[in-house]
């Protein structure tokens, strides 16, 4: 498989891809985000975070890739089922508080 890069953005760490797969004929897209940073600060957040909450506090940081990976499930769109996957002890390294939404 021959893989091109299309767009890199040193800002974000992001870059997307386009790999070509000469067996199948076929073109693949494909995305990756850098994001240790992003992953650090929210560490940094969440031990600094006072105990008490306010209405419109920010809770979490996503990669871009995060954000549209919750796009197509149709969970960034729903308030329910965004708050369940933000809660869940698997994605607790996108928040910057702890506690319960």
């Amino acid at each position: 498989m021959e893989r091109r890069p299309y767009s890199v953005n040193p800002l974000t760490g992001t870059a997307h891809y386009v790999d070509y797969d000469a067996d199948a004929d076929a073109l693949h897209y494909t995305s990756e985000q850098e994001a240790g940073p992003l992953l650090d600060l929210n560490r940094k957040m969440y031990n600094d975070a006072p105990t008490r909450w306010k209405e419109g506090q920010h809770v979490a940081f996503l990669p871009d890739i995060f954000v549209m990976k919750l796009m197509r499930e149709g969970i960034l769109h729903d308030s329910k089922r965004l708050k369940r996957w933000l809660n869940d002890p698997d994605h607790r390294a996108f928040r910057t508080r702890p506690g319960t939404l």
